[in-house]
């Protein structure tokens, strides 16, 4: 499993590497968007080995700053069921803790057994932080 944060189809370049990405060995390539422009939609990237079981697309709350998201995807790995998600949280404390805060309702709310893998640019230079702990 890859996550992947900042993608974006600005210019050729940009989008020749999407349509590459598409013939990797991975039997699931999830775009998530979370901001649009003129130019260029950008978000989050998700690639699985094995076809998820199930995938959600969600917006992080954020008042003041640009658009995040993240992505969810249930699968099973070597038997037992996993919860991926891939975010990119901001860089101000405030907005990342709310954002931690949506997310820990997905974490494990409708699969208590499962394992829940976190990945991405969480923006946290303190990870002792008290919304880090317990997940």
């Amino acid at each position: 499993m890859v996550g992947l944060q900042e993608v974006h189809s600005d210019d050729q370049l940009d989008r020749d590497f999407l349509v590459q990405l598409e013939t990797l060995p991975y039997a699931a390539v999830i775009y998530g968007k979370t901001m649009r422009k003129p130019s260029a939609d950008y978000g989050n990237i998700m690639l699985l080995r094995e076809p998820p079981e199930n995938t959600t697309l969600i917006d992080l709350p954020s008042k003041h700053g640009e658009p995040r998201g993240a992505i969810i995807a249930d699968t099973v790995q070597h038997g037992e069921p996993v919860r991926i998600i891939v975010t990119h949280l901001d860089t101000r404390m405030g907005e990342r803790r709310r954002q931690m805060h949506a997310l820990q309702q997905y974490m494990l709310a409708d699969q208590p057994d499962a394992k829940c893998i976190l990945m991405g640019d969480l923006n946290e230079w303190l990870p002792a932080r008290r919304y880090f702990k317990n997940h």
